[in-house]
């Protein structure tokens, strides 16, 4: 026997129970508590564990086969779940987004893309190891590469613009930790996005958890999922309740228009390389819809649904949205059509179910309505990965129901179903307005006034709450009173629809179509594709002897609502008057 000093051999530790799926941590405690119970050995206290180590900068980012060395090494660190991120120009999001995940993760993967900001430097501030990676429109790529650089058992993903919250963070530790069932390979996690008002968010599930393993890799150049490699793995997927919130979002007009130009870019690429994909043609039609295109919306879901297998993710998805884009589109027999059809296959589906109510609505077949969305309101919901308004079951189902219980005259209770809108959801400023209404249709003025006091009080206090006192002081007979609340009212909120609304009527009645021209031209700027309001700024033209600009917005008008005869007829007094 010699020694050969100049040779060795390289163990990469626990290669191979990754390849096999084993899940080490949990393999090793079963054989502990076997062995303890077999030769009766007192367990060691549970020792407390520091969950987030000293971060320690290496001097170079060793490959993953170098990374994934035993989990547990001479110094006692212990790898177990990895933070992957990709970065660009963050540097105003990522320092709350990195503190709220740093505590709960033992390393933080961070790739940047291309930042001309502090970005890399924050990162590397909170203990980040940070890498670059080009662009190339293609974020399942650069997600791709920071799962390169991860030598966790478990990775976590979240966007730049995202945090978790304590108790979140304290799950998602616990579940990493496990046990965990060895078919298991992802974790469902959701994602609470803020609408651009406070009282809106949406709730999107997406796996963000799952096992560090080579074949698991993201898919698609944007909408980047894992799910399709888990299920090619044969593995399995759980639901749970663990969120961040993606509080980032730039709702601005400009914002938005750079995040279509840049969805667009990145799709077009995507569908030249996958033409027939669902999941692309349903990235595609979602998009669509979000910048208004729902004739191109319609045509790439249903593209989408035809190639499509039924127990796909998006599938659900798809569906309402193709019902919204038709219903857009004014295309109502259609969307009807097909939303009856996608009932038969997901009876469940709330979404779906509120559409139809909205559509039964539409069409004057009011206790179809109430019995749609009562069943919303009744029926237990299942669980589904989707992406759901999370008050459409609940404050805007109600909402609406109360709309129909009026339609059929039915006053008392739709005032019950408005009062309970604003006992469960008192920031919400329609509920309070619908019941104002409610109560003033009722000629209840000393409820309605009761109304305004706590009204004043709630979280939904603001020029909703004007325009109603307005209305009630117009009622009572003080129209000029009214005028004034309302004047004051859009010296503070100029673009608020509903004041601009109001003083446009009672200026309109109480005055002249012409003394109504400059609110009604502040109005159709903020309503710009309302048919009404257009017919109306174009009767305001027509008063002024201003027959061009009628013609152009009456025009508009008819475009919009084609079947208005009202309309018509004032067009052609506009061109007869050029």
């Amino acid at each position: 026997c010699v020694i050969a000093r100049d040779a060795f051999v390289h163990h990469v530790g626990s290669a191979s129970f990754r390849a096999a799926g084993i899940d080490l941590g949990e393999l090793l405690a079963r054989n502990r508590d076997e062995y303890a119970q077999k030769w009766s050995t007192a367990p060691a206290a549970a020792q407390p564990r520091t969950v987030m180590p000293e971060p320690q900068q290496p001097d170079s980012v060793p490959d993953i086969a170098e990374a994934e060395a035993d989990s547990t090494t001479s110094q006692g660190f212990r790898c177990r779940l990895s933070l992957c991120m990709i970065v660009r120009d963050n540097e105003h999001t990522i320092r709350p987004c990195l503190e709220s995940i740093r505590p709960w993760v033992d390393e933080m993967i961070v790739v940047d893309t291309g930042s001309t900001d502090r970005t890399p430097d924050i990162c590397r501030e909170l203990g980040a190891r940070v890498s670059f990676f080009e662009w190339c429109d293609d974020f399942s790529a650069a997600r791709n590469e920071s799962l390169r650089h991860a030598r966790g058992e478990w990775v976590f993903w979240m966007d730049s613009d995202d945090s978790i919250p304590d108790d979140c963070g304290c799950g998602l530790r616990e579940l990493a930790d496990g046990p965990h069932d060895p078919r298991v390979l992802g974790f469902v996690c959701q994602v609470h996005c803020p609408g651009a008002g406070d009282q809106e968010l949406t709730v999107v599930d997406h796996v963000k958890l799952f096992r560090n393993r080579p074949e698991l890799r993201f898919e698609h150049r944007i909408h980047e999922q894992i799910l399709p490699a888990i299920r090619r793995a044969g593995g399995d997927v759980v639901l749970t309740d663990i969120h961040v919130v993606h509080s980032g979002a730039d709702h601005s007009e400009a914002g938005r228009a750079r995040k279509l130009e840049r969805d667009f870019r990145i799709l077009a690429k995507d569908l030249a390389e996958r033409p027939e994909h669902p999941f692309v043609l349903f990235n595609l039609g979602m998009t669509c819809e979000d910048a208004g295109r729902h004739d191109d919306a319609v045509d790439y879901l249903r593209r989408c649904l035809t190639v499509s297998g039924p127990d796909e993710s998006h599938v659900r998805k798809a569906y309402a949205l193709l019902v919204s884009a038709l219903t857009k589109a004014d295309r109502h027999d259609e969307a009807d059509t097909v939303c009856r059809s996608a009932l038969e296959q997901l009876t469940d589906d709330r979404e779906l179910l509120f559409r139809q109510a909205t559509l039964h609505h539409h069409f004057g077949r009011l206790e179809d309505a109430e019995a749609a969305y009562r069943r919303i309101l009744e029926e237990p919901a299942g669980r589904h990965l989707t992406s759901v308004d999370i008050h459409l079951a609940d404050s805007k189902t109600r909402h609406n129901l109360a709309l129909v219980l009026e339609d059929r005259g039915q006053l008392e209770r739709a005032r019950e179903e408005w009062r309970e809108i604003v006992r469960r959801r008192p920031g919400y400023p329609a509920g309070w307005r619908g019941l104002g209404e409610n109560l003033l249709r009722q000629r209840d003025h000393a409820e309605v006034e009761t109304l305004l006091a706590a009204w004043a009080d709630s979280p939904a206090d603001g020029p909703e709450r004007q325009v109603l006192a307005a209305r009630l002081t117009e009622q009572r007979g003080d129209v000029a009173q009214a005028e004034r609340i309302l004047r004051q009212t859009l010296s503070q909120q100029p673009e608020h629809s509903g004041a601009l609304r109001e003083i446009c009527r009672i200026v309109f009645e109480q005055h002249s179509p012409a003394a109504a021209l400059s609110w009604l031209e502040q109005l159709s700027h903020v309503e710009p594709d309302d048919a009404a309001v257009l017919h109306n700024l174009g009767a305001a033209y027509l008063a002024a002897g201003r027959a061009a600009d009628a013609e152009l917005v009456l025009r508009r008008s008819l475009e919009l609502r084609p079947e208005s005869e009202v309309t018509r007829l004032l067009l052609d007094q506009a061109v007869r008057s050029r």
